[in-house]
């Protein structure tokens, strides 16, 4: 799914192949030899009304859901159950990239990857990282950046 959303756009992109199938984020970047501040976790928060967003932010750092609240004007944030996530980003946990969703209201992205001009995420399975420019994902997101992180 990820490679044909990104080859059909004509996005550019290089996909990293992990040594091992991994599924933190610290770990996948130290399995290829990336900066865990470099290396993206796409989260799927769900509001009280179970709308999906997904927030992007450094493998290195937490989320702050207050944080979430105050940019999307929200009352009730959570984490999506990893079960269900699926259902709103179209990948497991894990293996979530920084774009190409299917059923999700928003996205944020975390302002500490504004000082790069790429960035890695999940590559769309466990095996894979995918590298994209900061400001596709923005603009192919129509992400709002902010501060999301303790």
């Amino acid at each position: 799914m990820l490679k044909d959303y990104l080859e059909r756009n004509g996005i550019w992109h290089r996909f990293i192949e992990k040594p091992f199938e991994t599924g933190h984020t610290i770990e996948s970047a130290l399995s290829v030899n990336l900066d865990p501040e470099r290396v993206s976790k796409s989260l799927v928060v769900l509001d009280s009304k179970n709308n999906a967003y997904v927030i992007i932010i450094p493998g290195n750092k937490k989320l702050n859901f207050t944080k979430v609240k105050k940019t999307f004007n929200l009352k009730k944030v959570h984490l999506a159950l990893p079960e269900k996530a699926r259902n709103y980003s179209g990948y497991d946990p894990g293996e979530t990239p920084p774009l190409a969703y299917l059923n999700i209201k928003s996205v944020g992205l975390d302002k500490n990857f504004l000082k790069y001009d790429t960035i890695f995420g999940g590559g769309g399975n466990r095996k894979l990282i995918v590298e994209l420019k900061v400001e596709d994902v923005i603009r192919l997101n129509k992400a709002i950046v902010d501060d999301f992180c303790d």
